[in-house]
């Protein structure tokens, strides 16, 4: 190999390495969906959406750098429920944080690979210092894990 041929290859190399570390990060990014049972508006609901995004942040979990996070009110609405269920399990996120009883019955109905955690459970071992199954479930190499619920 001749010594230009070498260095236009090492240049190309050098050039490309930024490009395939930004896709790395972009690959890491995991997708996590909340549904709530829940209104949008409602007060109590807003502080324990705030906690659970400071929870997660503490624990290095940033929405927009390494997470995404999507936010669903199907209030008590039965049909919304099953109907955002149904949506939600075809989008496939990594993992999925719930609110309410007639909401975590349907999703232990639509799947049982995807990771599921309660919002009052994670909101409870975030203030308790522990790592909530939901982020073992994300920081594990399968995407998919079962989670213990």
């Amino acid at each position: 190999m001749r010594r230009r041929d070498f260095v236009t290859l090492l240049g190309g190399t050098v050039a490309a390495w930024p490009l395939a570390v930004q896709a790395q990060k972009l690959a890491q990014t995991r997708r996590v969906s909340v549904l709530l049972g829940l209104t949008e508006n409602d007060p109590l609901q807003n502080a324990r959406l705030r906690a659970f995004r400071l929870g997660m942040r503490d624990l290095e979990w940033i929405e927009g750098r390494n997470i995404q996070i999507e936010y669903l009110f199907a209030g008590a609405n039965l049909a919304l429920i099953n109907q955002q269920v149904a949506e939600l399990i075809r989008s496939a996120p990594d993992a999925i944080v719930a609110k309410s009883t007639p909401v975590l019955a349907a999703l232990r109905t639509a799947t049982s690979t995807t990771p599921l955690d309660r919002l009052d459970r994670a909101l409870h071992r975030f203030s308790s210092g522990s790592v909530s199954e939901l982020l073992e479930g994300l920081a594990s190499s399968p995407r998919r894990t079962t989670l213990s619920r």
